[in-house]
């Protein structure tokens, strides 16, 4: 029952009732309410697109923000673009939603001291 479409202006505040981005350019609709929202960034590292999301509150824990990541893959390689992510290592919840999107871990950030 979930519909994946651009966010237009008349959805602005219903998205902002929600706690989300009401500049994202794709939601998430289910059952009529905005349960999700997100979009691809192309400001820099070309020809990646840095998909971005967030799920309200209420529907969590259900499957929607993987559900949005795979949708906003498809919508990024249909503009011949490469998708990519990116989350805190410490943020299981992002980390999982995205992996269950169909991304995967390819790089981690290690700090330390060279002597």
């Amino acid at each position: 029952g979930a519909t994946f479409r651009p966010a237009v202006e008349a959805d602005r505040e219903r998205i902002a009732a929600q706690g989300l981005d009401a500049d994202a350019s794709w939601l998430l609709e289910v059952d009529g309410a905005v349960a999700a929202t997100g979009g691809i960034l192309f400001h820099y590292n070309p020809p990646y697109g840095d998909l971005y999301m967030a799920v309200a509150a209420a529907f969590r824990r259900r499957g929607y923000g993987s559900y949005l990541v795979q949708e906003l893959k498809r919508a990024c390689y249909a503009l011949g673009k490469v998708p990519a992510a990116r989350c805190n290592p410490t943020n299981v919840a992002s980390r999982a939603t995205l992996q269950r999107g169909g991304m995967f871990p390819c790089a981690r950030l290690q700090v330390g001291t060279l002597g």
